[in-house]
């Protein structure tokens, strides 16, 4: 076989597979959007070395609970999830220079404590996401009023 033609099919069978995931990745986020609020909203999370750090995702909404997913990744299952009762936000801030290298722009960062879990995530969105989520945390069905 002709070594220039091997390496225009292996070209093509790279841009073919790049492509491909593409267009899964965006099929998953159409999938995860359905039916639900969704934002940008980046979590911290332990990695193997003790250290925490960022990663990108999205969150919806889903009847009483919350829902994140990771940006990169092609499962359809959440990597976190929460019910509305066992949340509490407890503050937010501007992230550092450094922290604002690795999320979207314009985000905060909120402290939110899961009472289940007994643990407190740090979650970056934006403001109009955070004051969404407020929103939605407050309006808790009766009987299940928010504690923040």
């Amino acid at each position: 076989m002709d070594p220039v033609a091997t390496s225009e099919w292996l070209i093509m069978a790279c841009v073919g597979i790049a492509v491909l995931l593409v267009v899964l990745l965006m099929l998953r986020r159409r999938w995860i959007s359905r039916g639900a609020g969704l934002f940008e909203c980046s979590l911290k999370v332990p990695s193997d070395s003790g250290k925490a750090a960022w990663a990108l995702g999205i969150t919806r909404y889903r009847g009483g609970s919350v829902e994140w997913f990771r940006s990169l990744s092609f499962g359809l299952r959440p990597a976190f999830k929460a019910e509305r009762g066992d949340l509490r936000v407890l503050g937010q801030r501007r992230p550092s220079p450094t922290e604002a290298t690795a999320l979207y722009a314009d985000q905060v960062i909120v402290e939110v404590a899961v009472r289940s879990r007994d643990v407190i995530i740090e979650a970056a969105m934006t403001a109009d996401a955070l004051t969404a989520l407020l929103a939605w945390l407050e309006a808790a069905p009766p009987g299940r009023r928010y504690q923040g």
